[in-house]
């Protein structure tokens, strides 16, 4: 459980976030273990490959456990600004 908790707290830029965390943990109604979660991902924008075809994901209890200990950790993350800057070629207000 620890490596699951180090890896969400290690890899939240391109993972979950402390909400994500909490809102997982809060759909759970009230932690039963049989919450399956399920991800379908949008037809306009094709999945890259290595996770395009993931299998529903089954939470136990020491999972919403890890999730509370990861959300309370990442809450204290700073958070990391990054400069984005792009050309746009194209827009349309319709």
């Amino acid at each position: 459980m620890r490596v699951i908790r180090s890896l969400l707290v290690r890899e939240y830029t391109s993972g979950f976030n402390s909400n994500m965390c909490s809102a997982i943990v809060g759909i759970s109604q009230n932690k039963q273990p049989t919450t399956e979660f399920r991800i379908a991902w949008s037809p306009k924008i094709k999945a890259s490959t290595d996770i395009a075809e993931i299998e529903p994901i089954k939470l136990r209890t020491s999972g919403y456990e890890m999730l509370e200990d990861a959300a309370r950790i990442l809450k204290s993350v700073k958070p990391e600004f990054v400069p984005v800057s792009w050309a746009c070629s194209f827009l349309d207000s319709k």
